[in-house]
């Protein structure tokens, strides 16, 4: 009789660490630590880094660890930047693999067991599942692989193909971040993080269309149209790592792609912002015009983005 998944992992037994950043969670925390506690796949540690909250955050999380010996709680100063506190977390892994999970968001209970299994099936580095808005969490989900890529491929999927930038849907092998960290951005940091762990010339990616992450979205923030110095710094800094010679050319034209469509999303945000009206005009029009070959000659651009590119390019027009 063959063997099921969860026979293969449980004869393999590798320690999983789900990594979780927590800043004033207390209305959500509890749910998204048990699901994690929930999953079909045991062998993990829950890792749960508090950013100083001012809520209660922690000491629900302290009640949960007293039942289960895996949940490990850590408290560490606030930076205001959740890059440092995601480093935190990267020092205090002990699994074999690690994936980040947001003190906000919901996993299905085959979270780990489909991530895992395409790694071991695969024999992959890396593996990334699909995600969607949290509405009601899928507990049986069907095992739906799409890929194996190598590093360009796996770069040119999150770029062009998914704009899938976020850390949180993906188990990485732990050896592969050991000399790799966030860089202290206020914005952006998954998109730098996930450059620079491609950026390997020797990883392989696994890619299911499962959608087994569910994050909540909330009415602030970025989410809402906010635009500031944050935003002009992200872009600064994708601007600068487009011409850095540490990364490959390959790399560095998918910088440009992801400057190109972020430059986009932005200008939609500015639109009837007196402050930064001139930064519109001038800055992002010019950032949008010296990459706009990009897009127009990359074929692995799904047709839907190109549409909203094209509405954002003439809203860009028509609204000075």
């Amino acid at each position: 009789m063959a063997k099921n998944r969860l026979d293969i992992l449980n004869a393999k037994n590798d320690l999983i660490s789900v990594l979780v950043c927590m800043y004033n969670s207390s209305k959500t925390i509890k749910e998204t630590i048990s699901s994690i506690q929930n999953q079909t796949y045991k062998n993990i540690e829950i890792v749960v880094m508090d950013d100083e909250s001012k809520d209660n955050s922690y000491d629900i999380v302290e009640e949960m660890a007293k039942e289960d010996e895996r949940i490990k709680l850590y408290k560490k100063e606030n930076q205001k930047c959740v890059a440092y506190t995601r480093n935190a977390l990267l020092d205090k892994i002990n699994g074999k693999y690690y994936i980040f999970v947001d003190s906000d968001d919901i996993v299905s209970p085959k979270f780990i067991e489909f991530l895992y299994f395409t790694i071991i099936d695969k024999n992959v580095d890396v593996a990334v599942c699909g995600f969607t808005l949290l509405k009601e969490v899928v507990n049986k989900p069907i095992y739906l692989f799409d890929s194996v890529q190598d590093n360009k491929g796996a770069l040119s999927k999150i770029t062009y193909t998914d704009n899938n930038v976020v850390v949180w849907n993906k188990m990485v092998r732990t050896e592969l971040v050991k000399d790799l960290r966030f860089k202290p951005l206020h914005y952006g940091e998954d998109l730098m993080f996930n450059i620079d762990l491609f950026e390997n010339p020797n990883i392989k990616v696994g890619f299911i269309r499962s959608k087994l992450y569910f994050y909540r979205l909330f009415n602030n923030g970025i989410s809402k149209g906010s635009f500031g110095q944050k935003q002009v710094d992200f872009l600064n800094s994708l601007i600068k790592l487009e011409n850095d010679p540490s990364y490959s050319e390959y790399t560095r034209n998918s910088i440009k792609g992801w400057t190109y469509i972020t430059a986009n999303y932005f200008s939609l945000l500015l639109i009837g912002n007196k402050k930064y009206k001139d930064y519109r005009k001038n800055e992002i029009t010019k950032i949008l015009e010296e990459r706009k070959h990009i897009y127009k000659n990359e074929k692995r651009v799904r047709s839907w983005v190109r549409i909203g590119l094209g509405i954002t390019d003439f809203n860009r027009l028509i609204i000075k």
